[in-house]
């Protein structure tokens, strides 16, 4: 029979083993030995082993006399097994003597590799000798089996390694993230939940972000996860992680309204809590249009005129969204300063005026608080809308000055002297 793909012709020949691997493979009857170098031993190992041809292994062994814990490329040939997931050829290499079932020069153990490609046979084989390091961590990330699996939604590898009591489930890997944190972050809910149901889970644990769980779950919206989190473990809802962020920031600026419920109901919930760059979680929720979630904090007793590191607050946020509705929302609170602005010195309706959206001006110039403020450059609403072309802008708001102008009149004074 002849290599079955291109992919395997083209490796054989690239690793310069075509002679040895395509004559055992074509069933050529070899009576003396082989001769190989090393590395070209190593090379033929591996890929028969990584392309599931016992038949070519055992050959190589008895007649070329390949080391079976040879490294080819970072890789032995139990490791191409579980990379393929090839239990027949992961429990042959096993059964011989002298067999390495752990580390290679990259740390990566064949168990590793397993939980990496989701080969859970070849995971259950090694799990069964008392000799695998079942949390041999790699070179790189310094993940361990149970973290890659976790990060991957492995979940059955995850299940195994939970069921063998020899398994870390705490290590950290070089961003002191736990395979909680890895799922978590990576939005694979059903093995957070599984990896929460046992008993030596630390659920409150920080990466070096000072990130915990919650801020992962919070952040892509894993409800059941939080849920769980909230209601089974003491978890601090407040938690900051390096930058200030609590979980609600990130529920809010991602606009998961579940869990930005789930939190809120929580005991010493603190609703109004800035980050290192002055936002809450109401400023994210309208600085990314999330208006369920914005609707929703405004229930609550928040500062509606928080300005952000671009110095804009929600309203201004609103304006630029065109969120006619979530505008009106925010006109409607008691607190509001309609009249703040950015660091250029444009309000609200400045922003309005400027791409000309009618009804927006229109549900401005209703509010009675509402002032024509200059930029710093000294355009006014009506001036900037002019510059524009937006006609039908320019009356409603010169229509509307005499009102509106009792108050900003008084203003300009008080700035002028």
């Amino acid at each position: 029979m002849l290599v079955e793909t291109p992919t395997d012709l083209d490796y054989v020949k690239t690793e310069k083993t075509s002679a040895t691997a395509l004559s055992v493979y074509g069933g050529t009857d070899i009576q003396s030995e082989i001769l190989l170098d090393d590395q070209e031993a190593a090379s033929a190992l591996c890929w028969a082993a990584g392309n599931g041809h016992l038949g070519v292994m055992r050959l190589l062994i008895s007649v070329a006399r390949a080391d079976i814990n040879a490294v080819h490329k970072g890789v032995t040939p139990l490791n191409c097994a579980a990379i393929r997931g090839s239990y027949v050829v992961a429990r042959h290499i096993l059964s011989l003597p002298g067999t390495n079932a752990n580390g290679n020069p990259q740390g990566m153990s064949a168990l590793w590799y397993a939980a990496a490609h989701n080969s859970s046979d070849v995971a259950e084989l090694l799990l069964r000798r008392d000799d695998v390091e079942v949390n041999t961590q790699d070179a790189g990330e310094q993940q361990t089996p149970l973290a890659i699996a976790a990060a991957r939604n492995h979940i059955q590898i995850v299940r195994l390694l939970l069921a063998d009591s020899r398994t870390d489930v705490s290590v950290p890997d070089v961003d002191g993230r736990t395979p909680l944190h890895r799922a978590t972050e990576a939005g694979h809910g059903e093995v957070a939940l599984l990896l929460l149901s046992d008993d030596r889970i630390d659920p409150t644990c920080r990466d070096h972000r000072g990130r915990t769980p919650l801020h992962y779950a919070a952040a892509v919206g894993l409800e059941e996860v939080a849920r769980c989190l909230l209601r089974n473990f003491d978890v601090d809802v407040n938690a900051t992680d390096k930058w200030m962020s609590t979980a609600l920031h990130n529920a809010a600026g991602g606009g998961h309204l579940s869990i930005v419920n789930l939190l809120l109901c929580a005991d010493a919930a603190q609703v109004d809590l800035r980050d290192e760059f002055n936002r809450t979680p109401l400023w994210l929720a309208s600085y990314y249009g999330r208006r369920e979630v914005v609707q929703r904090l405004l229930l609550e007793d928040v500062d509606v005129n928080v300005a952000g590191p671009s110095g804009s607050t929600p309203l201004h946020h609103a304006t630029k969204d065109g969120d006619l509705a979530l505008t009106e929302l925010l006109l409607e609170r008691p607190g509001l300063d309609p009249n703040r602005t950015d660091p250029r010195g444009r309000t609200a309706l400045w922003l309005a005026a400027e791409v000309g959206d009618v009804q927006m001006i229109i549900a401005f110039l209703r509010d009675c608080r509402v002032e024509m403020v200059n930029d710093d450059r000294g355009q006014g609403p009506v001036h900037i809308a002019r510059i524009r072309g937006h006609t039908y802008a320019v009356r409603l708001l010169e229509a509307r000055m005499p009102r509106a102008g009792a108050t900003f009149l008084p203003a300009m004074a008080s700035r002028s002297s």
